[in-house]
């Protein structure tokens, strides 16, 4: 027996062999020649052999190739491990050893008993001889479980397969008898006879022709004529037609690429064996001591490197066609998995190598093969295997097809050969229900055809030929819309960005067309015309393309994950997961061989498709793996064990399976592994190459999933030959975005670039090809404003760059050549020893938030810098205590779900970290009643503020009470998550939310949801505008009326009591009236603009309203509200402004102007549907009356007013007519300036009854009793009369704040609003005082002199000023004696009591302050005012510390002390003791002589959580103020 060395040294002989037929052969191609070379010499110098010794060479081989020996590896493995009685001893006979034996014995090397065996064969004989197939296959697959690799049972059952018509099952026992015993000549006749049933007529003739051979002497008649029978069909389809061998279906998996320059990347010699991916450490070098393993046979299948215990099926044709097929149509996977024969099948295959326990008759072992002939009986499964397989396309068939892509594509004809060699044979696939045709070469799709449509094709040949076909371009608006499978439309092609073909080369209806995307390299979609070119420039809108192929695609992404959202890099795993819920789905566990050969994991590189994914090794290395989906398995699937109870959805109207949906099961292949000699500084995976940033030499290397035209694949731009970066730079960090084709480059010199990739065809002829052109847009001036991140934001058009210091600078890229102004800068809550450096930086998918992560900590930033959440408030010991970790740092993050949630990890921490957030509704969807009323929705629940209705809003709190919370239905998420939007009916009862598809419909009064009966309607929502009623299910029964549109609709907005607005991506406004009658309820368009050449890219538009004027809005026809209206559109972040005005002839056109930037909202209140009439109640103030005229409106105070955020604070302007009239004007440089609203929380609502704006907080609750840290939703509130108030009386417009006061008279707070009137002014007067006459705080006297609470106004302010204030304040007043005179003449005792202390203050002097307090105690007690005699008597008992005041005041009162002493009589009167009283004054500060609070600021915020008070601003109270508290106001 030869020793173990030698028989390595012959394998490794026989792999020198096999890499040189490959280069031979054709499966490598020539460029590979050198990287083979390099193998052969490395593997012939480690075993030490001569590939030139021939002799040594024919003993490792021998008259066999090792194609072929691993072919009857492949085909033995699952008969071997699926035989019971086999020996378990690896010393057992392999596939080379397995020869013929003599009739009538069985393979001793088997094990089997051979008389059992032999007499199931004379009795499958037998049944043979009856013509009873079944039962012969029957017995003679008993015989084989005993025998399982002898040739003669295995031709015989062939025999009975061929008999009974099943062909595929024949050919498959004929070739595994043939490899068994290639001289056994009864096999090779079955072999031929099946495959020429089968339709290979090549291989068919291969199989005589061996069996003449073995048979020597010209063979017998019968192999001849099966010989010549099946040469005359091959000469019939083609004589010169090079046939695939149905032998090589198992195929050789090519690792991939090696890595540039070097030692060639030997993983791809792994995957031609067998072994590419998964546990076999990735690729690289094989072990070839598993691999002789294998040779040498047995062995449990998935271990060591084997193969799965598959190939007894997958070598059958049959199936593997099946498998091609059920690729390339979803819908009959989804049928055939749902097949309990197949799914047992499966489970059996589950049960790993042989060993197991015999089968009852009919099924094999644990991991054999299945029974074929049982399975096939299954009718669902026969008519899968039939409809639609694939099929080789005639000779004659496929030469018309040559000729018809041809005469469709003349530029083809110099590539037709490439693209479809003469030599080669088309495959043609059925694609039902599509009623497709696809045309593939060596698996490949080349062309496809929608019944008598013309051919198309793919987008792989386009992208390699793209000057061979008519092309038009896009907008990169209509990319996104493109690229989700929506139908083209004209708007995309004729606008600023778009391109039609020249004069000379228009297009018709029918045509075959290339569409390419501006700033895009290649083409995303390909189509037939259904409007010609010319048509399409006239119309400029209607359906160009409603079929066609695009990027991501079905044909494109045979599999592409969808629903997956987290891949988790740890040291030595790949984990993929779904967050919703968080389950594992697959994984990929590094062998300690990978670790040590490749690295440890660094970084995890995603493909935008999520179809393939690579992970960055230490050692420079890229890992790459493929992800697919399985659409009809499903792992995690929950059932039902009670079949007679019936679920039923939300609000009972559907009945749901038993069966719960679980999740798709997903599957990570080896693909290959990529050197990266220079280092890697940073990686980014794009969807048609990887971009590397490389450390020596720095520069960028790019690296193409596939080869290009050109056959490249890789390219690389060196830093110090761009002229925009510093010579002696190396970029660090690389960022992308998609949407606007950016890059951000940071360079280790702390520069940020703005950087976009050149698009081939954009060179100049005579300059060297560039890869990249940029701009330097961060360029610090100190180190710690380096730029240390990088995040951009499509959706507002910013770039955010984290610098050392922690500060965030936030750019507006306006263009990416030099236009990148400073936007903002956003500052840590904390220092920078506090907070640590940045690690994590990046904007929400919607652009409204941005997540900045520090090493101590994070931030939460609204997009124009509002200052959210942040963990900085966080007590760091109860974090610690309790092990909130997620508080306490970042390290790295992504946001998941549609932005419903921050998925983070931290240093030293093996978990992640899910930070889920709730979103208004607001940035979702534009619409009035989100603007009225607070609604937030997360990932899976809705929130709803219901105390907008509350009488006094300023003193609202956050009881929990008050939110309305609900569970968005699991059946709906399902499908259809993320949440994208959410809208709330004006009245507060009703909520829908929306999806991908379709919607839920949700009564807050019932609490019950609605959802759609029919999933295909539910999915069926494009370019359709429906209306339901909310008092009915959702259903096609309960469709009230539908619009169709011809093209998708971008924003729906109500505005008034029954208009509704529609935009569309075509550059339309639409406007319906909802008509409703006694019997029916309809959906009328009245009219229509169109804004063709005014919006440049509709799909950026995020809102849209109008202005229509009184009097079009009260007597006017509506189908002429389009020619009236005034049109506000929010385009990105900026408010414009489109005003109709006629041209010369009198033509309608519109004049544009961008009223205000930086806006993350806005609100019109008009379309709120408020009502212009109040109840007509007194006047409560003489003011009024005295200037009452017809120019007091109090019914529209407000309706008319448009209100933004800036990030910073609210902007309104109260009369939107007001900025029309100055927008019209000549000079367009000075417009009406908004007034400004300071708000310290982020507002999410306006409460315009009410007065005030609502808006919310995160609050962080640690408690050490909870174990356990959350945040909870604050409501805070803003008073906006004050702001508005002051702008018309700085604008000395007393008569439109008199008359927005009286609107507003029936709030119980609205003295209160005034005193923060007064403070605003008095605070401006002290700060910068003018001349008395001309001072805002003149004006602001002036206006609340005739007020009911005038002098109780004053006494307020006073009491919560600074002292040095109180001159400024009385300047413009009559003195302190005289408004205490009045206010006792009015019988407004606590107020004169208020008076006092003021009084004191300026006449300390002379006492008189003492006599007033003694008639105002008088007048009290005539009055019963006991509380305010009290306070009365602390006052004159602290005039003067002993008393002496008090005794004279009771004196004069009449009140003499009796005989029981002064502190008997005090006790008496319910007066504190003297040394009680010590110190205390009426409200007086001792000390720095303030009579009241701090200095008041002008914000009027209040939030009901701080004590219920609700004085906003109070918080500082003096002693004895209580009478005083805004409350009684």
């Amino acid at each position: 027996m030869a020793s173990t060395s030698d028989s390595k040294k012959r394998l490794a002989l026989a792999i020198i062999d096999f890499l040189s037929t490959s280069l031979k052969d054709g499966t490598l191609t020539s460029e590979d020649a050198e990287s083979i070379e390099v193998a052969q010499s490395c593997i012939a110098d480690t075993f030490h052999v001569n590939p030139s010794d021939k002799a040594a060479m024919q003993d490792a081989i021998g008259g066999q190739s090792l194609l072929s020996i691993y072919g009857v590896y492949e085909k033995l493995k699952g008969k071997s491990s699926g035989s019971t009685a086999a020996p378990s001893s690896s010393s057992g006979a392999g596939p080379s050893t397995s020869g013929a034996t003599k009739a009538g014995n069985t393979d001793p090397s088997q094990g089997g008993t051979g008389a059992e065996a032999e007499a199931f064969k004379s009795k499958g004989n037998s049944a043979m001889a009856a013509k009873d197939y079944k039962s012969a296959i029957e017995l003679y697959s008993k015989a084989l479980n005993l025998s399982p690799i002898n040739p003669i049972y295995l031709s015989n059952r062939a025999a009975a397969y061929s008999a009974s018509h099943q062909h595929a099952e024949a050919s498959t026992d004929a070739e595994m008898a043939v490899a068994a015993n290639p001289k056994y000549t009864k096999a090779w006749s079955r072999l031929g006879l099946a495959r020429f049933a089968l339709g290979d007529a090549k291989g068919s003739m291969e199989a005589y022709q061996k069996g003449i051979e073995y048979e020597g002497n010209g063979g017998s008649e019968a192999m001849k004529r099966g010989y010549e029978t099946a040469k005359k069909r091959v000469e019939e389809e083609e004589k010169d037609a090079t046939h695939e061998d149905e032998a090589d279906d198992v195929g050789s998996a090519r690792g991939g690429a090696s890595g540039p320059g070097g030692m060639p990347d030997l993983s791809s010699l792994a995957g031609m064996f067998g072994g590419g991916g998964g546990a076999g450490g990735g690729g690289g070098m094989p072990d070839l001591s598993a691999l002789a393993g294998m040779m040498g046979g047995g062995g449990r299948g998935g271990s060591g490197g084997g193969m799965p215990d598959l190939s007894s099926i997958m070598s059958n044709p049959m199936f593997a066609n099946m498998a091609q097929n059920l690729m390339s149509n979803p819908d009959m996977m989804n049928n055939l998995m749902s097949n309990p024969r197949l799914r047992q099948m499966a489970e059996r295959f589950g049960g790993g190598g042989g060993g197991a326990a015999p089968a009852e008759a009919g099924e094999g072992g644990g991991g054999g093969a299945p029974d074929i002939a049982s399975l096939l009986q299954d009718p669902s499964i026969a008519e899968i295997i039939s409809a639609g397989a694939k099929s080789k396309v005639k000779s004659s068939v496929q030469r018309a097809i040559r000729t018809k892509i041809v005469e469709t594509y003349p530029l083809l004809a110099p590539h037709i050969d490439e693209i479809i060699p003469k030599k080669s044979q088309l495959d043609l696939l059925k694609l039902s229900p599509d009623r497709v045709t696809l045309y593939a070469l060596d698996n490949q799709p080349l062309f496809w055809q929608h019944m008598d449509d013309p051919i198309i094709p793919h987008l792989r040949v386009v992208h390699a030929f793209p000057k061979c076909f008519l092309s038009l371009g896009i907008d990169r608006g209509a990319i996104r819309f493109v690229l989700s499978g929506a139908t083209l439309m004209a708007p995309g092609l004729t606008s600023a960005g778009g391109r039609l073909p020249e004069e000379d080369a228009q297009l018709k209806a029918g045509d075959v067309a290339v569409v390419e995307a501006e700033g895009k390299e290649e083409a995303c979609l390909v189509g037939q015309l259904r409007m010609g070119t010319e048509e399409v420039k006239e119309k400029k809108k209607g359906v160009v393309i409603d079929m066609g192929h695009y990027l991501g695609d079905g044909f494109h992404v045979v599999e592409h994950l969808a629903d997956f959202r987290t891949l988790n890099r740890i040291l030595n795993q790949l984990i993929l997961t779904d967050d919703q819920p968080v389950v594992l789905l697959a994984s990929v566990i590094r062998s300690a061989s990978s670790l040590s050969t490749y690295g440890d994991n660094v970084d995890l590189l995603l493909r935008p498709d999520s179809s393939v994914v690579a992970i960055q090794t230490s050692l420079g290395f890229l890992l790459t793996y493929n992800i697919t989906v399985d659409p009809s398995a499903r792992v995690f699937q929950q059932q039902r064990n009670d079949e007679k109870v019936a679920k039923r959805s939300p609000g009972g109207r559907r009945p749901v399976p038993n069966p719960i949906a679980g999740q798709r099961e997903v599957l990570i292949r080896f693909r290959m592994i990529i050197k990266i000699d220079a280092g890697i500084a940073k990686a980014l995976a794009l969807d048609e190459e990887l971009v590397i940033a490389t450390e020596k030499p720095a520069a960028i290397q790019c690296i193409r999933w596939v080869t290009d035209n050109k056959m490249n694949q890789t390219s690389t731009a060196l830093l110090n030959r761009m002229p925009w970066m510093n010579k002696k730079s190396a970029v660090v960090d690389i960022i992308h975005n998609r949407a606007m084709s950016l890059f951000v480059w940071i360079a280790n010199d702390g520069r940020a670039y703005a950087v976009q990739r050149i698009p081939t065809g954009e060179e100049k002829p005579d300059v060297p090809r560039r890869l990249f052109r940029g701009y330097g847009f961060h360029v610090p001036e100190e180190e710690s404003t380096f730029a240390v991140k990088a995040s951009i934001n499509a959706r507002f058009s910013l770039l955010a760059v984290g610098c050392s210091n922690g500060e965030i600078c936030v750019y507006t890229a306006r263009d990416y050549v030099g236009s990148i102004p400073l936007s903002h800068k956003l500052l840590p809550p904390v220092s920078l020893s506090t907070c640590g450096p940045i690690t994590f930086l990046s904007y929400s998918p919607d652009g409204y938030c941005l997540f900045v992560g520090y090493a101590n900590g994070w931030v939460l930033w609204s997009v124009y810098g509002k200052l959210g959440g942040h963990s900085f408030v966080a007590d760091r010991s109860i974090s610690n205590e309790n092990n909130d970790l997620w508080l306490s740092g970042t390290r790295e993050g992504s946001w998941i779900d549609g932005g419903s949630g921050v998925l983070f990890s931290r240093y030293g921490d093996s978990r992640l970290w899910l930070l889920e957030m709730v979103r208004s509704a607001v940035t979702g969807c534009y619409g009035p009643a989100n603007i009225s009323r607070m609604l937030l929705h997360s990932s899976s629940t809705i929130m709803a503020y219901r105390g907008h209705d509350l009488l006094d809003l300023v003193s609202v709190s956050a009881d929990s009470s008050l939110w309305h919370q609900a569970q968005i239905p699991a059946a709906y998420l399902l499908d259809q998550r993320p949440i994208r939007s959410a809208v709330i009916s004006l009245d507060g009862r009703y909520i829908a939310v929306a999806g991908r598809r379709g919607l839920a419909h949700y009564s807050i009064n019932s609490g019950r949801w609605k959802t759609f009966d029919d999933p295909d309607v539910e999915n069926s929502f494009v370019n359709l505008l429906r209306l339901y009623s909310r008092e009915h299910g959702l259903n096609e029964s309960s469709l009230i009326s539908f619009e169709r549109l011809s093209s998708p609709i971008v924003v729906i907005t109500p505005t008034g009591e029954n208009s509704l607005l529609v935009y569309t991506s075509e550059n339309d406004l639409f406007h319906y009236i909802i008509s409703a009658s006694d019997s029916s309820i309809q959906l009328v368009q009245v009219g229509q603009i169109g804004l063709h050449g005014i919006v440049r890219a509709p799909a950026r538009v995020r809102a849209v309203t109008w202005y229509i004027p009184e009097h079009q809005l009260l007597d006017g026809d509506p189908s002429q509200d389009v020619v009236h209206a005034s049109v506000i559109f929010l385009v990105d972040a900026k408010l414009v402004l489109l005003q109709p005005t006629t041209d010369g002839e009198g033509k309608l056109k519109y004049d544009m102007r961008i009223i205000a930037s930086n806006v993350e909202c806005f609100a019109f209140i008009r379309d709120q549907g408020l009502s212009r009439n109040i109840p007509e109640t007194p006047l409560p103030i003489s003011a009024v009356e005295e200037n009452a005229s017809d120019d007091i409106r109090t019914d529209t105070a407000l309706l008319d007013s448009l209100w933004y955020f800036n990030g910073t604070s609210i902007q309104c302007w109260p009369d939107v007519q007001d900025l029309l009239k100055s927008v019209s004007t000549d000079d367009h440089k000075d417009f009406s300036t908004p007034v400004s609203i300071p708000v310290d929380f982020y507002p999410t609502a306006i409460a315009l009854r009410s007065g005030v704006i609502l808006g919310i907080d995160p609050e962080l609750v640690q408690r050490r009793d909870a174990h356990f840290a959350f945040f909870r939703l604050a409501i805070r509130t803003q008073l906006f009369l004050p702001p508005l108030l002051r702008h018309y009386l700085s604008q000395h417009d007393p008569l439109s704040a008199l008359t927005l006061t009286y609107a507003y008279h029936p709030l119980p707070y609205l003295a209160h609003a005034l005193e923060i009137l007064l403070h605003t002014a008095l605070d401006d007067a002290v700060d910068a005082p003018s001349p008395p006459t001309t001072t805002l705080l003149a004006a602001v006297l002036a206006f609340l002199a005739p007020f009911p609470a005038y002098l109780d106004i004053l006494v307020q302010c006073t009491r919560k000023t600074e002292l040095r204030s109180w001159r400024t304040l009385f300047a413009h007043l009559p003195p302190p004696r005289t408004l205490f005179e009045e206010a006792l003449q009015r019988g407004m005792l606590k107020t004169a009591g208020g008076y006092l202390l003021i009084l004191h203050t300026f006449e300390e002097a002379d006492g008189a302050s003492a006599e007033q307090c003694v008639r105002l105690l008088r007048r009290a007690g005539e009055e019963g005012e006991w509380a305010l005699c009290k306070e009365l008597a602390r006052f004159l008992m602290a005039l003067d510390g002993e008393g002496t005041e008090l005794r004279g005041a009771m004196g004069r009162l009449g009140l003499g002390l009796g005989d029981g002493g002064d502190e008997a009589e005090v006790v008496r009167l319910g007066l504190p003791g003297r040394e009680g009283m010590r110190g205390v004054g009426m409200g007086r500060r001792s000390g720095s002589g303030s009579a009241g609070s701090s200095r008041r600021g002008s914000s009027g915020d209040s939030s009901g959580d701080r004590s219920g008070d609700r004085s906003t601003g109070s918080e500082d109270k003096v002693e004895g103020e209580d009478y005083f508290s805004a409350k009684k106001l």
